[in-house]
């Protein structure tokens, strides 16, 4: 899995009104849990689906730019365990980027 967006589309109606697409924002501080991300994807239909997201490694830079450090990093950690990428395999969810979408 490669999460280099600050969003992550899910191929998993459209409840936002964002064109089709699905919506959440609730994998977000203190909701930055694996459970929290199963439940996320768990409660929305067949379609597209957008999580925001803002993974990353934490380093030096990062730190002098934004105060949402540890929490970068825990999503980045939660994002990528294998426990993650098997449960989202075992349920058929492709992980997919704007670009990927814009050319369907």
């Amino acid at each position: 899995m490669g999460f280099t967006k600050s969003s992550l589309e899910l191929v998993g109606d459209d409840r936002s009104g964002r064109g089709g697409c699905q919506f959440s924002m609730d994998f977000y501080g203190d909701n930055t849990t694996l459970g929290n991300l199963k439940n996320i994807i768990s409660g929305f239909d067949a379609g597209i689906i957008e999580i925001m997201v803002h993974p990353a490694y934490v380093d030096d830079k990062l730190k002098s730019i934004s105060s949402y450090n540890k929490k970068r990093q825990k999503e980045l950690d939660i994002l990528t365990t294998e426990g993650s990428k098997d449960w989202l395999k075992v349920r058929k969810v492709e992980l997919v980027s704007f670009s990927e979408l814009n050319n369907n």
